[in-house]
């Protein structure tokens, strides 16, 4: 119950500080960022339901549009929380009956490609929204996971 209260209020201090990053990284994204960003989204994918593989390319693609920032206090803000910032209970780990990723895994990859596509496009409201809604869907699945 107090890692769960821990990663919900992670993650809603998170949303601001990461919106604002996407959408700084919006705005002064070069290719070889937004190539970084598809790294890490291919190797999420590749990481199907290996759940330390999954959280490390999830912080991957978080720290990656930290990066793409421009302003390293954010990149500071995310090393100091560090992969445990990013709360994946067991629950999301259900092996997909075809044995790639859950379904849970496959809307989180989702998610960061909108985050990722509207970085590309230089839409910096979208991402900033994109990245919002993703902290968000991730508190949500959180509190459906823990029964709060």
């Amino acid at each position: 119950m107090i890692r769960e209260k821990l990663c919900r209020n992670s993650t809603a201090s998170r949303a601001g500080v990461e919106s604002e990053a996407a959408a700084l990284a919006a705005g002064n994204a070069t290719p070889a960022m937004i190539a970084a960003l598809d790294s890490t989204l291919e190797a999420f994918d590749a990481a199907g339901n290996h759940a330390a593989t999954a959280v490390s390319c999830d912080f991957a693609f978080h720290r990656a549009v930290a990066e793409a920032s421009g302003n390293f206090y954010f990149v500071d803000a995310l090393l100091s929380l560090g992969p445990a910032m990013i709360a994946m209970p067991p629950e999301r780990l259900e092996p997909a009956d075809d044995g790639g990723q859950s379904e849970r895994l496959q809307r989180v990859a989702a998610e960061h490609r909108a985050v990722r596509n509207a970085i590309a496009a230089g839409d910096s409201l979208t991402a900033a929204a994109a990245m919002r809604l993703h902290l968000v869907n991730s508190r949500s699945r959180l509190g459906q996971e823990s029964g709060s």
